[in-house]
């Protein structure tokens, strides 16, 4: 009898095939099964060709029967389906955690869906610039094993959910090599709103403009990888996007109004021809583009806000999914 825990991972994309191959690559790998499922025909096979599955689940429903643990890694878009269907088919005891972008509504979702005997605990990895190498991280064809290491890891752990439950994301965040860091839900979804759907809506505007511009014809064999780089957060799921832009929208207004601002500010530089200005504006802007970069390499805000605290990391004695304990102290990332 295989008395190894089940982890289905639905969703292997690179965010759920990335999960698969760090688990496997674990301390804990002898002690999990790790069970993938992707609704696209041959994702989950080539993942588990890669090292990032144990085995591949015929169905959703197949995979999730007999699981301890269920993360779900799939688009914001199709949560609200697949939480019915892993309600339908977990059985008493499942913990189910997710990796959206959003919070909120993902835990009104499950509340209603999910039976009270399956407890949800909501998750979402942030991979920082530094570990994401300023790339789209799209399709499983991106995954490592590696992708999460140093990652924030936040859980959105309330009162009332199931002690166990959160513990267990913890430990998921520990084997991913992430660090958790607990937030409030609705606090969460305004800053990642507006840190996600600002620069998605820039990268909308900028294309949308020169594509829809007089010359574009000849601009399209130009635009390189600046172009491309630049636009590259219009890629995403439209449905997901919309949603993450709804959640966040005073944010997301206040923010757009601070970049009409700037933008006119630079327009009024290129027509005045004021060169120098123009180039101290670069100058400051690169230089502090590269203190957030190595903040967030190295985790270390110095220029946070007295009195800002967007959560604390949580260090704490913790249990491995089976066994093996390590004791920490807390810190706090601000």
């Amino acid at each position: 009898m295989d008395k190894r825990q089940r982890i289905a991972i639905i969703g292997t994309g690179c965010v759920g095939a990335s999960i698969g191959m760090a688990l496997r690559r674990s301390k804990e790998a002898p002690y999990l099964e790790i069970v993938g499922y992707d609704r696209e025909l041959g994702v989950d096979a080539e993942v588990k060709k890669r090292g990032g599955l144990d085995k591949t689940g015929f169905s959703l429903a197949q995979s999730v029967r007999r699981a301890n643990l269920v993360i779900l890694a799939v688009p914001l878009s199709e949560m609200k389906q697949v939480l019915a269907e892993v309600g339908e088919h977990a059985r008493p005891g499942t913990i189910v955690t997710d990796t959206a972008r959003l919070k909120a509504p993902v835990l009104a979702w499950a509340d209603a869906l999910l039976p009270p005997e399956v407890p949800f605990v909501g998750g979402d990895p942030l991979l920082m610039p530094a570990e994401a190498d300023l790339t789209p991280l799209r399709g499983a064809a991106c995954a490592r094993a590696d992708l999460f290491r140093n990652a924030a890891y936040v859980i959105t752990a309330r009162a009332q959910d199931d002690a166990r439950a959160v513990q267990s994301v913890v430990n998921l965040a520990r084997l991913l090599e992430a660090r958790p860091h607990f937030m409030d839900p609705l606090e969460h979804d305004v800053a990642r709103a507006t840190a996600d759907a600002l620069p998605d809506l820039l990268a909308t505007a900028l294309f949308r403009a020169l594509h829809e511009a007089p010359g574009w014809e000849e601009t399209s064999r130009l635009a390189a990888h600046t172009f491309a780089l630049a636009t590259a957060a219009a890629d995403g799921d439209p449905e997901t996007r919309q949603m993450i832009a709804w959640a966040g929208r005073e944010s997301l207004l206040h923010a757009l109004g601070a970049v009409q601002q700037e933008l006119a500010a630079l327009k009024s530089l290129v027509e005045q021809e004021d060169t120098a200005a123009l180039q101290e504006v670069f100058a400051t802007v690169r230089r502090d583009r590269t203190r957030w970069l190595n903040e967030a390499r190295t985790r270390s805000y110095a220029n946070t806000p007295p009195g800002k605290n967007w959560g604390t990391l949580v260090r704490r004695t913790f249990h491995a999914l089976l066994g093996g304990s390590v004791v920490e102290d807390s810190e706090h990332l601000s």
